[in-house]
């Protein structure tokens, strides 16, 4: 990542939107790397997580003057053409159900050579037996919000994501697989946790409804048990908006 790392160092730009921003993750990371004091927006449909995402960036040094957090759905056109320097979304895309919607909302919020990042989880690229455990657990949560009627799509690979953007931005970007990782120690504390989360969840599951998806979880589970979990491998993605 030193690459990115030095290129977002080098970016010029004012503004930036973050979509599906959550709990305002991204936000902060990029705010480490890019030289200039951004005015940042953050869009997702989740009230919940937004509220997270205020009290959460109060906590960051001379950052909240510079935020402001929108609970709305970002395909509806809540934003002016060419109004943002840099357009992000980061492992969110997989939970749009019209990716056409999603890009080309992108594109038209865009400043003319503005610039975009799309950083996603994937699912090949030699992951380990920890990175695996999270692929499998994140489709285990994907099926159990699709049976509720909520659209949840399985972990890109990564030449979907690139085919994906070079079909709907253009060819101009570059991109970089990398593991996000965990120590030891905090490793053993992640995993502790998504155990916790997956008894509460399969707890809440209708035994005669949800059998599969229970016996799914509990081997899961076993397989995170003894071999622990952590990130996938993810795709980073820095291109600029052109024609």
């Amino acid at each position: 990542m030193e690459r990115f790392i030095n290129e977002l160092a080098s970016l010029q730009v004012e503004s930036m939107l973050d979509i599906a921003t959550g709990t305002g993750h991204f936000i902060k990371t990029i705010e480490k790397y890019v030289p200039n004091k951004l005015v940042y927006t953050g869009i997702d449909i989740n009230s919940e997580v937004l509220d997270r995402a205020a009290e959460e960036i109060k906590n960051y040094t001379n950052l909240e003057s510079r935020v402001k957090l929108i609970n709305a759905d970002f395909t509806a056109g809540c934003f002016n053409q060419n109004e943002f320097d840099l357009v992000s979304i980061s492992n969110s895309l997989h939970h749009f159900r019209s990716l056409n919607d999603c890009f080309s909302e992108i594109r038209r919020v865009l400043k003319n050579e503005g610039r975009f990042i799309i950083n996603e989880m994937i699912s090949d690229e030699n992951q380990s037996i920890q990175e695996l455990n999270h692929v499998k657990l994140h489709h285990w949560y994907a099926n159990l919000d699709r049976s509720k009627g909520c659209y949840h799509r399985e972990t890109y690979r990564k030449n979907e994501l690139e085919d994906l953007v070079r079909s709907n931005l253009g060819n101009e970007f570059t991109s970089e697989i990398y593991s996000p990782g965990l120590d030891v120690v905090n490793m053993k504390s992640f995993t502790d946790r998504i155990i916790d989360s997956m008894n509460q969840t399969i707890a809440k599951l209708d035994k005669k409804k949800n059998s599969l998806e229970i016996e799914t979880g509990i081997m899961i589970r076993q397989e995170i048990e003894e071999n622990g979990i952590t990130f996938p491998k993810s795709i980073f993605i820095l291109g600029k908006k052109c024609g």
